[in-house]
């Protein structure tokens, strides 16, 4: 039996996928606002998994047929975490 005070993975394993997700579905909408919203969660949360949020933007870009999309996000990455902070 844990701890009532015990951190348990999973619901954190979650939260991370979901802020993967968080960054596919405006990269993917590809609007000016939802390039903005990108920049937000970037500053918001600097330990984001941004390997992983990659991958995944570079598969939906693929899956479309639509280059822009990883283009743009990596612009976005650039622009917030600066040339030498894109982990």
């Amino acid at each position: 039996m844990s701890s009532p005070d015990a951190v348990h993975p999973a619901p954190l394993l979650a939260a991370l996928r979901d802020v993967v997700a968080w960054f596919a579905s405006p990269a993917v909408a590809h609007r000016p606002r939802d390039l903005a919203d990108i920049e937000g969660l970037l500053e918001a949360r600097p330990d984001v998994d941004l390997a992983e949020a990659r991958k995944t933007v570079r598969e939906f870009s693929e899956l479309l047929e639509m280059p822009e999309i990883a283009t743009s996000f990596e612009e976005v990455v650039r622009r917030v975490r600066g040339p030498s902070r894109q982990k």
